[in-house]
């Protein structure tokens, strides 16, 4: 029979696993055929807090957080971006290491630690996923032919100038040509 105090930790294991007091209830009457949580058995107690605990932490991906630290966590980042479908739909290989050199050269920008947070990766990949494609090949050029020592907001910028160029084209080519 579990205490006050475990019992109080439980619903907040569950709580932070997203489940709400009566869903808790719930799945213990489902798995272990308890009416309360009081009932629970200390094996049980331990197995379902476990569970819990296992729920609330993300899986696991290619590297922990904190730990994009070196160029092959970056291409990690990249083809997992391409792979679970996070930017763009018809992204190539060749886009793939494009966004490892930019995450690269974003994450070696940092001078203090040379590491980029899960949180910034995701801003990052967010933002992106707002860029067209074609826009992000040819702002990833001039990047990696020009700006390399600069961070994302630059590349950020890159994109807006190249968006508006790519958008001056087409209505230059949808004007009819006059000729005097």
């Amino acid at each position: 029979m579990p205490t006050d105090r475990q019992i109080a930790r439980l619903y907040a294991l569950g709580n932070h696993a997203g489940l709400n007091h009566a869903a808790v209830i719930a799945e213990l009457a489902d798995r272990y055929g308890v009416d309360s949580s009081k009932d629970l058995q200390p094996w049980q107690y331990e197995a379902y807090c476990t569970d819990l605990q296992r729920r609330q932490r993300p899986a696991a991906g290619p590297v922990k957080d904190s730990a994009y630290a070196a160029p092959d966590d970056m291409y990690q980042v990249a083809v997992a971006a391409k792979t679970f479908g996070r930017l763009w739909q018809h992204m190539t290989d060749d886009d793939v290491t494009l966004l490892a050199h930019l995450l690269n050269d974003w994450r070696l920008y940092r001078s203090r630690d040379r590491r980029l947070s899960q949180r910034q990766i995701d801003a990052l990949l967010v933002k992106l996923a707002a860029v067209p494609l074609p826009v992000f090949r040819r702002a990833a050029t001039v990047w990696l032919e020009r700006y390399r020592n600069r961070n994302e907001k630059y590349f950020f910028g890159i994109c807006q100038h190249v968006q508006a160029d790519l958008a001056r084209e087409a209505a230059l080519q949808q004007q009819p040509l006059e000729f005097a």
